[in-house]
Formats: structure tokens, sequence, C-alpha cells
């Protein structure tokens, strides 16, 4: 299933080894709504903070991506805006689930 600890670990590894980014702020209810989605797994997403007053931000990485609202996902070199499933994410980065034996 989308949701199962497995399947958002695997696509949050899938999307750090893709180079995918997740560019947010803290203070951002919609980051927030798409963290929740991977669950524990969010410790793995490769993950951008653009608000100066936000822990690790990266504020200049932000404002040269030109983007336009939070939260911004980066695949392939393509903006993503908005907040995105986890069968959206894993479609956009050709993830594919290995099929339980």
């Amino acid at each position: 299933s989308g949701d199962s600890k497995a399947y958002q670990q695997a696509l949050a590894e899938h999307l750090t080894d893709q180079g995918a980014i997740m560019y947010g702020a803290y203070w951002c209810p919609h980051c927030a709504n798409q963290k929740e989605l991977f669950g524990a797994a969010v410790k793995t997403l490769p993950y951008v903070e653009c608000d100066p007053e936000g822990e690790n931000a990266q504020p200049q990485l932000c404002q040269a991506k030109n983007l336009v609202g939070y939260p911004t996902w980066e695949i392939n070199g393509e903006l993503y805006p908005g907040v995105h499933s986890l069968e959206e994410l894993a479609a956009l980065s050709d993830f594919q689930e290995e099929s339980q034996p």
C-alpha cells in the first residue's frame, strides 16, 4: 500500500538518490502536510529550508530557483509546486516499488 512505512522510507531514499529536493519553510502548513505523508521517513527527505529564520536555512539557493510558493519539489531538474501525494512523487521520479515476493 502507498501508506506503509516501508514504502514511505523507500520512496524517501529514492528521491534522495535521484537528487530530488523539497523546498519549504518551517512556518508553512502545506509543507507540514507534505512531510506528514512521509511519516518517520521525513528524516530521510531531501529538504531545503528557505526561510532565513529556519534551521539550516539556505535562502540564497531558494531565491536562485525563483520558487513561486512552498512546498516546491525539484525532481530531475523540473520544479513542481504544491503538495504531492506519495504516488505522484513516485511517478514524477520514476520510482518502481520492488514487488514483494
